[in-house]
């Protein structure tokens, strides 16, 4: 309350839970824009405390009396509105990828590759993201268990941190599935392209909550295939159906990973990048959330039309492809 009272900011902009604050702001406040910004979807409160719980009902109720609310993907949107949050003052922004930092760079794919003992032709499978419950990394370890049994030389990657214990439980549960010699875990890294070139697949196994996947965007970026469960907005990224599967199913997933080992479905490099460069740029992040924030800090407090914001600020879903090349 002191920072804003001295700062007189015209728009106050909330990230997830941090978003019930902005709007008990506006009663001390009124003139003061409230910005929601809303960055999961399908979350399973169940895996969480209570005060999660008791914050995600008391956001839908409240959802009315913010001036906008930015949802970075279209599952978390229609996630929002099935559980009660208002949809007129909702648009949809996805994340930006920085395509000058991502990229497909062979060399340093190699590089990296020789620092962990692997030849160019050896397998790798990664794994990117934190290591806690919604990320499912144990649906990872069981699918990476039955593809050993069909690719006995294959090596899986798990990079992230996560809660105290949570990479020990995780190298626990690999010594039961005999994976030990198999995984490679390797921490945080700085320098993410050199690690996505490395890879043979990318893999989300997220179970739950997944809004926009940046890893995923990421790896597409390098041209690197991804193999993702259907879980936000992963299969729009991806947009091939043979590189989708339900969430929490091992087997489904292994059987993934070995059609696109054998069979490779139609991949083009060149034209997964272009889907990331052409949709998910940073500058077109940039552009659509400028436009939106300054359209919201200028307007009269009876919004001018029922969504709120201005044509220039929305986005429409691209077209999901019946294949690489081939847009509906």
């Amino acid at each position: 309350v002191r920072l804003v009272k001295r700062e007189a900011p015209d728009v106050v902009h909330g990230y997830m839970h941090a978003n019930v604050l902005t709007v008990l702001l506006k009663v001390l406040f009124p003139r003061t824009r409230c910005v929601w910004g809303m960055r999961g979807s399908n979350m399973d409160l169940s895996r969480y405390d209570w005060l999660a719980r008791i914050l995600e009902s008391i956001e839908g109720k409240l959802s009315q009396f913010a001036d906008l609310i930015i949802v970075n993907s279209w599952a978390g949107r229609d996630c929002a509105i099935s559980r009660g949050y208002t949809a007129h003052n909702m648009i949809v922004i996805p994340n930006g990828i920085d395509v000058a930092e991502f990229y497909p760079d062979k060399a340093a794919g190699d590089e990296l590759r020789a620092c962990w003992g692997l030849a160019p032709r050896d397998i790798l499978i990664g794994r990117i993201g934190r290591l806690e419950p919604m990320k499912d990394y144990p649906t990872f370890f069981e699918a990476a268990a039955e593809l050993k049994k069909r690719f006995p030389d294959v090596r899986f990657l798990c990079m992230g941190t996560g809660p105290p214990n949570s990479e020990q439980d995780l190298k626990a549960l690999a010594v039961r599935l005999d994976l030990t010699r198999n995984l490679i875990f390797s921490g945080l890294r700085r320098e993410m392209r050199g690690v996505y070139n490395t890879l043979s697949l990318l893999t989300s196994s997220s179970g739950w909550g997944e809004g926009f996947p940046n890893v995923v965007a990421e790896a597409l970026a390098c041209g690197v295939p991804s193999v993702v469960t259907d879980v936000g907005d992963s299969r729009l990224l991806v947009g091939h159906p043979d590189f989708v599967v339900p969430p929490r199913d091992p087997l489904a997933l292994a059987n993934a990973w070995e059609q696109c080992l054998r069979h490779q479905p139609q991949w083009n490099a060149q034209e997964a990048r272009q889907r990331i460069v052409t949709n998910y740029n940073l500058q077109n992040l940039t552009r659509r959330t400028e436009a939106a924030l300054l359209t919201t800090a200028t307007a009269n407090q009876t919004r001018n039309s029922a969504s709120g914001v201005p044509a220039s600020s929305t986005m429409t879903k691209p077209c999901q492809p019946t294949a690489f090349g081939k847009r509906l």
